[in-house]
């Protein structure tokens, strides 16, 4: 069997959350985000004032997040809100 080209293109999703006021909710979070599935490369978190977050979410170009997964898994981490995704990037 020939070798495939093609690789791999990895993106990001973006999401707002809200309730974030710690570094112990950012390892909570992405604990539960990154079992998501195991096509997730990856979650990052970048803190903002009043407990909102932009969470990061990176992940194979052909795999589409489920918005109410992620949103079940941020509920099991905590007392957090989730908006979006508010974009996909390349």
């Amino acid at each position: 069997m020939a070798a495939s080209n093609r690789k791999d293109s990895m993106i990001s999703t973006t999401y707002i959350l809200d309730g974030v006021t710690s570094d112990d909710d950012v390892l909570d979070l992405r604990l539960k985000v990154s079992s998501y599935d195991a096509k997730v490369g990856g979650v990052s978190f970048e803190r903002q004032e009043g407990g909102r977050a932009l969470m990061i979410v990176k992940h194979k170009d052909d795999v589409v997040l489920d918005t109410d997964n992620i949103r079940a898994l941020v509920a099991s981490a905590g007392d957090f809100t989730l908006d979006g995704p508010v974009e996909n990037k390349a």
